[in-house]
């Protein structure tokens, strides 16, 4: 049976260059960069290399990049980070996070809220997903420390428009930062941190198709603001201790610099044609889907969202029985966010939406990939409507 893989949100599979760079490195690039051997100097210069090209991408300078082991501990980093150190100047202690971030971001922030004694709120969104900005403006406050609102959603796709927020923070010189682990395998990252107003923002190496690893933006402006959250030799200038994985960091970096040369526009305005190709295949399962299976719903923008991403809920069913199901049938997709399969609870994302336990409950995100097909998607569009039916005949 052939198997098809439409869950690249989770994870992409590594790009050929980039595991070739891993492999590389680490049979001949293997030092510490930290040791003063000539060893160790090959390997910093490396690391240094690498730097200046995630930089590069997006037109930042390097000295604004530090390497993480993933997108969760950067985001950890930059919210711990943010709020510790404000904690312990006096700044404040007020945070406000979207109603529907990533449970790499809500998760802290929660933690910080039960442990640290927090004040965090949880901006409402409407429909799609994107908070109200008068509402955001009137819950800033002196005592805010931190604003923290995705700019691509794991799990309902859409691309909130951040900028107007951020420029909110900026006027009152609160750090606003966004995980863009979605966005930056799926938008074109260069002048992306100016134009949105980002002062911190994270990535994800296995978004990108590289091994694994991830990275954060701090803007010049925040050094020493941040706490460190490991401590020890002092490594990447003091913001992440421990020895860097350099091979992973170089296969990250040659991996992102594929995506973004996939991603960019032609000189002429006309995307390249596997972007293209995405974007019309997502449409048309969106389109089918709605068309085909009764009581069905297309979570998140119907027109800001990520080009390779389509997400529905449908009543009466049990997302992760679905997605099982669908499995045995050949296809890889997830019933919502894959940090959270597994779990039967109806999903705080699409609760946060305005859809009822019953619906919030069967979720379904299909995410493809540059190597999808047209033959593929319509293999997988024509065993999803019998697939629920079934499901809904047995929960009847």
């Amino acid at each position: 049976m052939k198997t098809i893989y439409f869950d690249h949100a989770a994870a992409s599979p590594i790009e050929p260059l980039s595991l070739a760079t891993f492999n590389d490195v680490c049979q001949n690039n293997f030092a510490n960069p930290a040791a003063t051997h000539t060893f160790g100097q090959h390997a910093e210069h490396l690391l240094q290399e690498c730097r200046q090209t995630v930089a590069k991408l997006l037109a930042v300078s390097a000295k604004e990049i530090v390497f993480t082991c993933s997108a969760t501990e950067a985001n950890n980093l930059a919210i711990r980070g943010i709020a510790l150190q404000a904690k312990r100047t006096g700044k404040g202690n007020h945070i406000l996070i979207s109603a529907v971030e990533h449970p790499a971001v809500e998760a802290t922030a929660r933690d910080l809220e039960i442990n640290f004694g927090f004040d965090v709120q949880r901006v409402p969104v409407d429909s799609y997903g994107c908070p109200n900005l008068e509402q955001f403006r009137n819950q800033l406050r002196s005592s805010t420390v931190l604003v923290s609102f995705i700019l691509a959603n794991n799990e309902i796709g859409t691309i909130m428009s951040i900028a107007e927020y951020a420029a909110a923070c900026r006027e009152r010189q609160i750090p606003f930062h966004t995980d863009a682990s979605q966005a930056c395998a799926w938008m074109n990252t260069q002048g992306i941190i100016p134009k949105l107003n980002i002062d911190l923002l994270t990535a994800s190496g296995r978004k990108l198709g590289a091994p694994g690893g991830g990275f954060l933006y701090i803007r010049k402006a925040f050094e020493g603001k941040l706490a460190p959250i490991i401590t020890g030799g002092g490594h990447e200038n003091g913001m992440r201790s421990g020895t860097p994985h350099v091979a992973e960091v170089a296969a990250m970096a040659k991996a992102f610099q594929i995506r973004q040369q996939q991603i960019v526009e032609t000189s002429d305005g006309t995307a390249l044609t596997k972007f293209t190709n995405v974007t019309h295949l997502r449409d048309h399962i969106i389109d089918t889907v709605l068309r085909t299976v009764p009581n069905s719903f297309l979570t998140g923008s119907p027109n800001n969202r990520l080009p390779n991403h389509a997400s529905f809920a449908f009543e009466n069913i049990e997302g992760n029985a679905l997605a099982r199901r669908l499995d045995l049938r050949g296809f890889a997709v997830s019933p919502g966010a894959a940090c959270k399969t597994g779990n039967p609870a109806p999903s705080a994302v699409l609760k946060a939406l305005g859809y009822n336990d019953d619906i919030a409950l069967g979720g379904l995100r299909i995410s493809l990939g540059f190597e999808a097909t047209l033959e593929d998607v319509n293999l997988f569009l024509s065993e999803l409507p019998g697939v629920i039916a079934h499901l809904r005949k047995n929960n009847s």
